[in-house]
């Protein structure tokens, strides 16, 4: 018994002191990173991965991350950043969701929403929207469950078979993504070694980032 727990204890000793890497992104980007995590990490990692989502801008000035995806490319501090994939975005509905005779949508909030693409139905005129909520899970949820049609980024809806899109890439609302790091942990291994994972990761999927993987608009 003492041996058995001897080594349970050295287990969690082992395990306890393994370096951690930090990955920090959104919560719609989160959703795929989670769902791909096989590909960032495996039990045979020297080190563990702690998955952290926030929908503020990107900041790693105060060490909250090793590294982060963002939207934009940091103008300023001393961080490292690599370009990725393009993200685009397009309006989806539910299956079954007929949107001929239903043109109401759902949205996020405009006092959360700090992205373009989250605030682009309000900016468009005569949109209706019976639904707003204050974050992009739920509207995911809403907008599956049927209670109207919503912006998603294409990586989110034409990857779940319950969502349907009906329109065209919203052009405007493209981006890059982009890969950083904080340029003092650039070159520790464990950093490194996730950071160029994630990068094939995104480079892997650029096609259902782009929106070039998705099902046509009826």
């Amino acid at each position: 018994m003492y041996a058995a727990a001897q080594d349970i204890d050295d287990w969690q000793e082992a395990v306890h002191s393994l370096p951690i890497v930090r990955l920090l992104s959104d919560s719609t980007l989160s959703c795929f990173t989670a769902a791909s995590f096989n590909h960032l990490w495996t039990p045979g990692d020297a080190f563990r991965v702690c998955f952290k989502t926030s929908e503020a801008a990107l900041d790693l000035t105060y060490r909250e991350a090793d590294i982060g995806l963002a939207a934009e490319r940091p103008e300023t501090g001393n961080l490292a950043a690599r370009r990725s994939v393009r993200i685009a975005y397009a309006p989806y509905c539910a299956q079954g969701f007929d949107e001929r005779r239903h043109n109401n949508w759902v949205s996020l909030g405009t006092d959360v929403a700090n992205q373009p693409w989250k605030r682009w139905a309000f900016e468009q005129p005569g949109k209706f929207i019976t639904n707003w909520v204050n974050a992009p899970r739920t509207m995911f949820d809403l907008v599956k469950a049927g209670a109207g049609i919503g912006v998603l980024p294409c990586f989110i809806g034409d990857r779940d078979p319950g969502f349907l899109r009906v329109g065209q890439v919203i052009d405007e609302l493209s981006h890059h993504l982009w890969i950083v790091l904080h340029d003092d942990e650039r070159d520790r291994e464990s950093v490194r070694i996730v950071a160029d994972r994630l990068a094939a990761l995104l480079a892997a999927n650029a096609p259902l980032f782009c929106g070039s993987a998705g099902r046509d608009p009826l």
